[in-house]
């Protein structure tokens, strides 16, 4: 049985995962994730000194984890009044959020697909591409994958159950 944290490391190599998390938490957020880590109550300062990502982006994309629910703040009040916030990645709140919106795409494609919609995928590179083109795109290049040239072959809801398993194991 593979460990949750090398689930989560594997995810974090896949094209569509880190397309999803830059898309949503911001260019930083997989940098920020990685630093995460294994720790806890960072806070927004240090993150910044150690992973040099700009401070108004590291507010940023903390914020947005915060309203996913993949990550969690703590606010402390000094006696001066000073505020400050220390931040934890919560693993599993990654996890659910990454089965949601990653993962959940698959049940939308399927819906997609049931419904007519032409969809087409490249079956050599299925995992480091996007995990479909639309007709309009596959025209355009030429019912050829951009990445590495193969076929572009016609989405089906049994490929797309076939793909949704590989992701999920």
């Amino acid at each position: 049985m593979i460990s949750r944290n090398a689930r989560l490391d594997e995810l974090l190599e896949l094209n569509i995962v880190r397309k999803r998390i830059v898309d949503d938490f911001g260019e930083d957020a997989i940098q920020l994730i990685r630093y995460m880590r294994g720790r806890s109550e960072v806070s927004d300062a240090n993150i910044v000194q150690d992973t040099g990502i700009p401070e108004k982006s590291v507010q940023k994309s903390l914020l947005k984890m915060q309203d996913r629910n993949v990550m969690d703040c703590k606010k402390l009040v000094d006696d001066k009044g000073y505020i400050t916030y220390l931040w934890s990645l919560d693993e599993n709140g990654l996890l659910e959020y990454l089965e949601k919106n990653v993962f959940g795409v698959f049940d939308e494609l399927i819906i997609q697909l049931e419904e007519g919609v032409e969809l087409y995928y490249c079956s050599s590179c299925s995992k480091e591409s996007p995990l479909y083109f639309s007709y309009e795109d596959s025209l355009a290049y030429k019912f050829k994958c951009p990445n590495c040239g193969s076929k572009l072959e016609p989405l089906t809801p049994e490929i797309v159950h076939k793909l949704k398993e590989e992701y999920m194991k």
